[in-house]
């Protein structure tokens, strides 16, 4: 998924889903960021947006078999 940011009139992107993440998570992006993806109706809140996306699935561990 590429997302689109708009913060006041300038627009920034396509950012990768997880890059926009790591973004938001170091500062450089903010919760109140605008943010547009295909499948969206309007911009929507940065915070909004990576909330509504579920986490990928992680595989589950292995566990070593008594022997």
């Amino acid at each position: 998924m590429q997302i689109f940011i708009a913060r006041g009139k300038e627009q920034h992107g396509p950012y990768p889903l997880e890059q926009a993440k790591d973004l938001l998570a170091k500062g450089v992006l903010k919760p109140g960021d605008y943010a547009y993806h295909e499948g969206l109706s309007d911009w929507t809140p940065l915070s909004e947006v990576i909330a509504a996306q579920p986490e990928p699935a992680v595989p589950p561990a292995k566990v070593a078999s008594p022997t």
